[in-house]
């Protein structure tokens, strides 16, 4: 209103004379009208002839509009081929379905006809024509009603309730957060086969039992935490009726987020967190896992195509057992190993790839403790973990065949990473170990006295059971507890490349190699070896027998080789002792810098 302001003036009260009504005739150009604030400290005046000017501007200004909204009303009911909407009526005999009446802001056309209008208005008769009524909207079919369409090139228009059907949230079927859900939540997975589901963050979801989750499912679940609240064994898993082996149980289904909670504080009974059995295309992304320390986090027994990415594991290293693996790749062979469902037809893994984790205080990082003769889990990537503390290794392997272990790293815990045969099983192959870092291993409960960075041991010496290990550019640094033995150990395999590896402070050999063939140990620096001083002991030890050895270019403390046929040992700079050989056929000891001197 300030256009319409000629003077403001401090007023008292009494000052003022009270004005009811505005006069719209015999007005002059001193007549004013004159207002205040309640306690009286401002009042402002005005002219009334400018005021009812500006009155009767706005009033038609206002009836444009009105007339303008009519008209264009009035060209859309015409363009749909109905009559002038006239104000709704009781006693009309509606015979015209092109009639419509105009009834609470909305404009109406019969639904069918003839009927007589009544005193009170019946929606059962009549539909919107122009715009949605809104107790249609607040009816639980209202979002049929509104339409939906994306900007991209090729987008199909849809109406709004098929697009929110694409997701599914668990608060639709009245999961709240509080108090066993767990029939709820499992109504709720259900409904999201073949779609995404989302848990609210903030909230606690509580499980007395199983949740199962059908094929195509995605679970959204940052920032909300499933909890155990029951003494069950496990938390959540694929579903399966039992009678489909190989890989064809529910798959295709992701997890993203959570903290899966297993709760073993108040329910100390074993429980496996997460498992997928006989199943593909299965992926588990930032998860947290945590309080578990019996049995496994993640078990994966028979899976195909498995990525599990960025999740932290938590617990399991204070019970004090060698099998309780925070991921286990796994094998049905009776029934023992996945007690949910069958068939137990040993179906292997295969395409696992676990990147990019943490794993803290666990029993064993990632491994199998399970094998059956001559069936192996292929195609496993281990890369960019950051493992800590493990009561027995980081990475247990049985039965694995190509393998690459990369950029990981090590820290405490009995083996960095150990690996093994079950039974005479061949062709457990092409293993490449490159660019992790081993620190402080043996530092661990666990009460052994051969504590490695790398371990490879086959069951027997006959059958050169695991082959074609390429070891490079890892570092190991203080492998010297009192419970270590050795940086690197192959005992019984077969073609094996030891490179470039970085090697400083070890408690006996550096590199041990035993009862293999096809070995080049090459360009590895390798310094303090043998803190121990026993004599059996080297900074390179060959022992036999072995056949094949190629040594060469490497920079060590000491080389010892026994009981070996065919061995080159050359243009190696040994630091601080003599080459100690002995029992070797067709081997040649040439052009070596010891101690200064070439021999």
């Amino acid at each position: 209103i300030h256009p319409l302001l000629s003077e403001v003036r401090m007023a008292t009260p009494s000052s003022i004379i009270p004005i009811t009504d505005l006069p719209v005739s015999g007005v002059s150009d001193l007549d004013y009208l004159i207002a205040t604030k309640a306690d009286g400290s401002q009042a402002v005046r005005a002219r009334v002839p400018e005021l009812i000017s500006a009155a009767q501007a706005l009033d038609s200004a206002i009836d444009d509009v009105v007339a303008f909204a009519e008209q264009e009303a009035q060209t859309v009911l015409n363009s749909l081929g109905y009559l002038p909407p006239v104000p709704y009526a009781s006693g009309v005999n509606v015979t015209n379905s092109r009639y419509t009446v105009q009834y609470a802001g909305d404009i109406y056309a019969p639904v069918s006809v003839p009927f007589t209008t009544g005193a009170t208005f019946d929606s059962s008769k009549w539909r919107v024509v122009q715009g949605i009524a809104s107790n249609e909207l607040a009816q639980s079919s209202g979002s049929t009603l509104v339409g939906y369409s994306r900007s991209e090139a090729g987008s199909v228009p849809r109406n709004i309730s098929d697009r929110l059907r694409d997701s599914i949230y668990v608060s639709d079927f009245g999961v709240t957060g509080s108090g066993d859900e767990t029939v709820k939540i499992q109504y709720a997975l259900d409904a999201a086969a073949g779609k995404t589901i989302f848990f609210q963050p903030g909230k606690v979801y509580s499980v007395s039992s199983a949740i199962q989750v059908s094929s195509g499912t995605t679970i959204i679940a940052y920032g909300a935490t499933i909890r155990r609240i029951a003494a069950i064994d496990n938390i959540i898993r694929n579903k399966s009726a039992g009678t489909v082996g190989g890989y064809s149980a529910s798959s295709d289904i992701s997890i993203f987020g959570g903290y899966w909670d297993a709760n073993t504080s108040s329910f100390p009974e074993v429980c496996t967190v997460v498992a997928f059995g006989h199943a593909q295309r299965i992926k588990m992304i930032d998860m947290r896992i945590a309080d578990n320390t019996a049995y496994h986090h993640i078990e994966i027994n028979g899976v195909n195509d498995c990525e599990i990415r960025g999740c932290n594991f938590t617990g399991g290293r204070s019970i004090a057992v060698t099998t309780n693996e925070a991921i286990q790749i796994d094998m049905n062979i009776d029934g023992s190993q996945f007690p949910w469902f069958g068939p137990q037809d040993s179906t292997p893994c295969r395409n696992v790839r676990i990147t990019g984790n943490t794993f803290a205080d666990t029993g064993v990082a990632i491994g199998s403790h399970t094998g059956a003769t001559g069936i192996r889990h292929t195609g496993i990537v281990i890369s960019n973990n950051e493992i800590t503390g493990c009561y027995f290794a980081s990475i247990a392997a049985l039965n694995w065949a190509d393998v690459k272990i990369i950029n990981n790293r090590f820290t405490q815990g009995f083996y960095g990473i150990r690996a093994l045969t079950a039974g005479t099983s061949p062709n457990n192959r092409q293993w490449v170990i490159s660019g992790n870092t081993f620190y402080d291993m043996g530092n661990s409960p666990y009460s052994g006295t051969d504590a490695r960075g790398i371990f490879f041991q086959a069951a027997n010496d006959s059958g050169y059971g695991i082959s074609s290990i390429t070891i490079t550019g890892n570092t190991f640094i203080d492998i010297v507890n009192a419970k270590a033995l050795n940086a690197i150990a192959v005992n019984y395999c077969s073609n094996i490349a030891i490179n470039g590896n970085s090697i400083r402070g070890v408690r006996a050999s550096s590199v041990s190699i035993y009862g293999s063939n096809n070995v080049s140990i090459s360009s590895n620096i390798i310094s303090q070896s043998n803190s121990s001083a026993a004599s059996d002991q080297a900074g390179i030890s060959i022992a036999g027998p072995c056949t094949n050895v190629n040594l060469t270019s490497n920079t060590v403390d000491s080389v010892r080789i026994f009981e070996t046929t065919r061995a080159l040992v050359t243009a190696n700079t040994i630091n601080t002792s003599p080459i100690s050989s002995g029992s070797n056929t067709q081997t040649s000891i040439v052009n070596n810098l010891v101690a200064g001197t070439y021999a």
